[in-house]
């Protein structure tokens, strides 16, 4: 079993398919099912368990430098496919009593990008984040018996929905 590898990216396909417990770079290091860019204080993804029993990825949105988000990104494409995987904004310390808290910035992300919807004049690419971001709260609250919302819960959802069909 190799431990250390001579690439992040070789690191993250590792990780991702969960062959090994631990393993390093440089720059990043996992153990278990928690991969971390640079040291404990940043967890870079992490492998859940569903309420269904399902197994998940959660993958920091959150970066603290372009390093940071190049190794999220390798993460992120890492993971194969039949697992889902979402980006949220992970704290230092992640446990899943967390998750309505993460629910909540991902909430207020998604109306941050629905108020600037309001004001864009032509490009409705605020709309279609904020579409994205709302799909995955939704199953995430699903897969883990939390409040599922409606997309009209979201402050200024029909009104950005109405102007994007009249661009």
């Amino acid at each position: 079993m190799r431990t250390v590898f001579n690439s992040n990216n070789q690191l993250a396909q590792t990780f991702a398919i969960q062959s090994q417990t631990h393993g390093r770079t440089k720059s990043m290091f996992f153990e278990y099912g928690t991969a971390y860019s640079y040291g404990y204080h940043y967890i870079g993804a992490k492998f859940v368990m569903a309420n269904n029993g399902e197994k998940v990825c959660f993958v920091n949105s959150r970066y603290y430098s372009p390093t940071t988000a190049k190794h999220c990104g390798e993460l992120f494409n890492a993971i194969p496919d039949g697992i889902k995987v979402f980006r949220v904004p992970l704290p230092r310390v992640f446990d899943l009593d967390q998750l309505p808290t993460i629910i909540k910035v991902m909430t207020e992300n998604a109306e941050g990008y629905l108020a600037k919807q309001l004001t864009a004049r032509k490009s409705t690419v605020n709309f279609y984040i904020a579409n994205n971001l709302i799909s995955d709260i939704k199953e995430i609250s699903e897969l883990f018996g939390l409040p599922v919302p409606s997309s009209w819960d979201f402050k200024n959802y029909k009104q950005a929905r109405q102007k994007v069909h009249t661009l």
